[in-house]
């Protein structure tokens, strides 16, 4: 059901192989493994991992598909040694707020998703966005910031209708 607290003071282990035991609850104190390379979650009964997972810097393969976890730790992001985490390490869990284009670009994907998180920035990825307005208004050049995708200035409008950008003087 539980893991001891005292099993986190082998700070020399690399491989944790932990599947199919039915876990509840993982200890606080799971980053003082700091040697661990390989921890293996899938088919148990998590429903949130500790914060201190963000301490594993060694942390390469992490499997936790087959859970109840509904948010994953903002912390997970201080994980850059994992190799992949995405929809095939977080199948068939309760994630709530992370859309499956985030979860289907794997790590790349995610770790931005969470470093926002950390930010505090909210998740509204469940919110349509309908844009309307004339041809050559900026519809698409907006959809691209707010995609990342592109620099949008204070000191810059579209005129509606106008179809060209102009700088406010």
């Amino acid at each position: 059901d539980e893991l001891s607290a005292s099993f986190c003071e082998l700070s020399a282990l690399r491989y944790l192989e932990l599947h199919h035991n039915q876990l509840r609850r993982l200890p606080a104190q799971l980053g003082h493994l700091a040697s661990l390379t390989h921890l293996h979650l899938a088919h148990n009964r998590l429903s949130a991992l500790p914060d201190s997972i963000g301490q594993l810097a060694q942390l390469c393969s992490l499997q936790l598909q087959h859970n109840e976890l509904e948010y994953l730790p903002p912390s997970l992001c201080s994980c850059t040694s994992l190799l992949a985490l995405g929809a095939r390490e977080l199948h068939d869990n309760r994630l709530q707020g992370i859309s499956q284009e985030t979860l289907a670009g794997g790590r790349d994907a995610l770790f931005p998703y969470l470093a926002d998180i950390a930010r505090g920035a909210e998740c509204f990825s469940l919110l349509p966005l309908l844009l309307l307005g004339s041809r050559a208004a900026g519809k698409s050049s907006l959809i691209h910031a707010l995609a990342g995708e592109a620099t949008v200035y204070e000191d810059q409008w579209y005129a509606a209708g106008a179809g060209s950008a102009s700088t406010d003087s």
